[in-house]
């Protein structure tokens, strides 16, 4: 831990002065940067455990700067819950593809909780095909 790290986060605009926290930011890679590309991608996040928790579960900037172009404005919680489930913003496309385009990011988490997936959808289209083939 030096000065220079701690005047780092400051001037991102976190003000920690628990060092229990500011260790932690160092353990997980909560570095200055770190917190200046999650508020340059559009999400204000100053919050020191939401930091943590982002670093922790593979938040990225990237992925805020995705999901904010798909249409979506996502929350800290959110954020964490899709990438806790494995709701990537490519994931994200390929469900928007199969047709599901408009749905709230709680949709989504459950989606993939549930194990809906764009091969999934694709199936059941052909299945209903199928069976709409025989009945006709």
């Amino acid at each position: 831990m030096t000065p220079e790290f701690i005047a780092g986060i400051r001037s991102a605009g976190v003000n920690v002065s628990d060092s229990d926290k500011l260790i932690a930011f160092r353990i997980h890679g909560v570095s200055p940067e770190f917190v200046s590309g999650i508020r340059s991608a559009g999400l204000n996040v100053l919050d020191s455990d939401k930091l943590i928790a982002f670093r922790i579960h593979g938040v990225t900037p990237e992925m805020v700067r995705s999901l904010k172009q798909a249409g979506y404005e996502p929350d800290a919680d959110k954020l964490i819950a899709m990438r806790i489930h494995g709701a990537t913003p490519e994931w994200v496309e390929q469900l928007k593809k199969q047709g599901y385009e408009h749905l709230d990011l709680d949709k989504l988490i459950a989606f993939r909780i549930h194990g809906v997936s764009p091969d999934f959808i694709g199936q059941l289209r052909s299945w209903v095909t199928l069976i709409r083939s025989r009945i006709n």
